[in-house]
């Protein structure tokens, strides 16, 4: 295989990673928009209120993982930086655009998404 084929392969796959970054990404925001409307409901909901407490203890303490939903977190914004910037370095080896958009991914395979099971835990 010849060096920019290796690295057009490296970018695909970087590209891929971007894109499943992204998904989870998308998921966090899912996730913060269910614990803001938590906080407004807890107000007055002593279940909403539970939900909530129960969804505060998830951020700060280790799961089973070993690691908090805030680490978690931490985690993949520092993957996306860094594949980010491999992906811009990639791109520059080959002459493409350091700026231009992933390539789409297809849907993800019916998998539960970790926001997903997260509103399932708290639920």
């Amino acid at each position: 295989m010849k060096p920019v084929e290796r690295m057009e392969r490296m970018v695909r796959g970087l590209e891929e990673k971007q894109n499943e970054l992204i998904r989870m990404v998308a998921q966090f925001d899912v996730l913060q928009k269910r614990v803001a409307e938590l906080s407004v409901q807890a107000k007055n909901d002593p279940a909403a209120a539970e939900q909530l407490k129960a969804f505060v203890n998830a951020w700060t303490e280790p799961d089973s993982s070993g690691k908090s939903l805030k680490e978690q977190t931490s985690d993949v914004i520092a993957a996306v930086r860094e594949t980010d910037r491999h992906s811009k370095v990639l791109k520059k080896q080959l002459g493409q655009p350091a700026d231009a958009a992933p390539v789409p991914a297809p849907a993800p395979a019916e998998r539960p998404s970790r926001a997903k099971a997260i509103n399932r835990r708290f639920a």
